[in-house]
């Protein structure tokens, strides 16, 4: 019965006519499908992907702590077919590198510019009147812990002045090395980025007071005000035996 159907539906006009219409429209919807995924898949490969470009030239040796602190980056959106291989999206991975290469505004920070930071390590390239004075810092002598090459630190001094219990020597200071953990012996020593007309009071300080490295934030830190005085000795720290 089907089979006789089907003979009269071809061998009518009408029933050719029904044939290709149907045909027509079932190509017209395999075309609207495959049109709809294409522009769904270009969407999907141009969708903007947030990602680290350079705001400022970032020379080869700089840390990537200073290019956070400093903000030698910017996030901007970037095509996904633009992006490059190992492009940085989140500032953490800065943390601890060093820049292997020179990177200039508008190039986008990959995994490839910045290496490994070796312990210990002077990253910053002193210029002009910049000096790096090593501090073998202790349990009395400020903070090694929290420390990193590239933070900002200001350096407090007590015992300097019988009148005031702190004094604040210098203020956003920039930390060139410091390690991790303290080595043996309990001393660890961080080297800090000054002018060389500072060398002297820290030197003086360090061997006759106390020095404090008070840790700054990484970005949109105030400035350090002195209190015109401190009525609390806590705020003192306990000179060594």
């Amino acid at each position: 019965m089907q089979d006789i159907f089907a003979s009269r539906l071809f061998s009518s006009r009408r029933g050719t006519a029904l044939l290709g219409l149907a045909a027509a429209v079932l190509a017209g919807v395999v075309l609207l499908v495959y049109l709809n995924s294409y522009r769904s898949s270009v969407r999907s490969t141009n969708e903007p992907v947030t990602v680290l470009v350079a705001r400022n030239l970032i020379e080869k040796g700089t840390s990537g702590n200073e290019v956070a602190s400093k903000q030698l980056y910017q996030a901007a959106e970037v095509a996904k077919d633009e992006i490059k291989v190992g492009a940085l999206t989140d500032s953490s991975a800065l943390r601890g590198t060093i820049a292997a290469v020179d990177v200039y505004p508008g190039q986008q920070l990959t995994s490839t510019d910045f290496t490994v930071q070796a312990v210990d390590s002077i990253p910053i390239t002193l210029q002009g009147n910049e000096r790096g004075i090593s501090l073998a810092l202790d349990e009395t002598h400020g903070i090694t812990g929290p420390l990193h090459a590239g933070d900002h630190v200001d350096v407090w001094a007590a015992g300097v002045d019988d009148g005031v219990p702190l004094t604040l020597l210098l203020a956003d200071v920039t930390v060139l090395s410091a390690p991790a953990t303290p080595t043996g012996g309990g001393g660890a020593n961080v080297v800090l980025q000054v002018n060389w007309w500072d060398v002297p009071r820290i030197a003086s300080t360090f061997d006759n007071g106390t020095l404090w490295l008070i840790l700054r934030p990484q970005s949109g830190a105030k400035p350090t005000r002195p209190p015109s005085e401190l009525t609390r000795p806590l705020y003192l720290g306990t000179k060594g035996g």
